[in-house]
């Protein structure tokens, strides 16, 4: 059965009521909602114009993030430079959703077109190997950067 067909109210909390996005969803107007977004993804690069690679360090105790983060930002600066400005990333930063059951996380994320995410991915395996006590994941594409 479709949505569509169905009857009754939707609630949208927003700080930014004045949002073109906002006239948009409360008008139904899907087509303009699609165009207005694949528009500003297209504009700033983001999937499905470009790629993005989120990478997350997770500890029970920040110093050992602390200690780690280093390695990523630095190594993330060389392949910037090695690549020429080739993508553009996030230093490693606390996570938005900083603790989850009871570890620490921090990430950093990557931003690049099809003609550096190959090589990026390839160059992400030869990261620094983190301590036992640290869990490093690099996620491709990710569906949620929290």
């Amino acid at each position: 059965m479709l949505f569509r067909s169905k009857k009754g109210n939707v609630y949208i909390q927003t700080s930014h009521i004045s949002h073109p996005i906002m006239s948009q969803v409360a008008a139904s107007d899907f087509t303009s909602f699609y165009r207005s977004t694949c528009d500003y993804r297209e504009a700033f690069n983001y999937p499905p114009y470009g790629h993005l690679i989120h990478i997350v360090m997770s500890a029970k105790d920040e110093k050992n993030i602390r200690a780690y983060a280093p390695f990523v930002g630095d190594f993330l600066q060389q392949l910037h430079t090695e690549l020429e400005g080739g993508f553009q990333y996030i230093d490693p930063e606390p996570a938005p959703i900083e603790k989850i059951r009871n570890h620490i996380r921090w990430n950093s994320i990557i931003k690049c077109q099809e003609t550096h995410f190959l090589e990026i991915k390839e160059k992400l395996t030869t990261l620094p190997i983190p301590p036992k006590d640290l869990r490093l994941i690099i996620d491709l594409e990710p569906y949620s950067l929290l």
